[in-house]
């Protein structure tokens, strides 16, 4: 791998001086495995995979070779030069920059990785006014990266953001269901009106059920800061 190791300081200072030229971003769920395509043209004949300018792997067809917290878990596909990185933790995110040599000239591709958790399963809250008649179903959950809100029920309702506003003439029986998704994963909670009772907050958390006076869409708000 003679020739790799010739242009690796070279590539470095490459791969410093582009960190900002990454335009997608690639997001797995933390614990899973990823697989970064380089999408070369050819056959190989050196592979070399780097993570924020340091080596992650390397292989020329005879020799496998892995370094770092990447030891044990990384995979070179010799006929693609695709890389193959085993349980993925929060440590790994970043940039991940291949040089492969075909026909012994280099080509090169970058992939930026974020790897984060999955989302937990959402908690519905529930406050039927006294005075209106009328609902609120707020939907949360305790996430560090980016969810999205999706509501779904009676009529084929669909609906995003956290609350969903329900009229009084919704029948009783009705059932709606909060989706929550971030970029690796989905949960769904299903709440049905008829367990949101007359002056009381119903809440569904982690499989129980709470309640708390509530006369005021204001005091739902204020339940749902201290609930989270």
């Amino acid at each position: 791998m003679k020739t790799l190791r010739e242009v690796f300081n070279l590539f470095v200072c490459v791969i410093l001086s582009r960190f900002n030229a990454v335009t997608s971003i690639i997001y797995v769920e933390n614990g899973k495995s990823v697989t970064l395509n380089p999408n070369v043209q050819g056959d190989p004949e050196d592979i070399l995979w780097t993570f924020n300018g340091n080596k992650v792997a390397e292989h020329d067809l005879n020799e496998f070779q892995e370094y770092g917290q990447f030891r044990g878990r990384s995979e070179i596909q010799i006929t693609t030069g695709q890389l193959t990185v085993l349980r993925m933790t929060s440590q790994d995110s970043g940039i991940y920059w291949s040089a492969i040599q075909i026909d012994g000239k280099l080509q090169n591709s970058e992939n930026e990785v974020q790897v984060i958790d999955a989302v937990q399963e959402p908690n519905v809250t529930c406050i039927l006014n006294n005075i209106t008649e009328s609902k609120i179903l707020f939907c949360s959950v305790s996430s560090q990266f980016q969810t999205t809100f999706e509501w779904t029920g009676s009529n084929s309702i669909q609906h995003s953001g956290q609350e969903l506003h329900i009229s009084k003439e919704e029948k009783p029986d009705s059932v709606f269901t909060c989706t929550v998704k971030n970029e690796v994963s989905l949960k769904s909670t299903s709440f049905a009106l008829k367990d949101c009772l007359t002056g009381q907050l119903h809440a569904h958390y982690n499989n129980c059920w709470l309640k708390y006076s509530v006369y005021d869409e204001s005091e739902l708000r204020l339940f749902v800061v201290i609930f989270l």
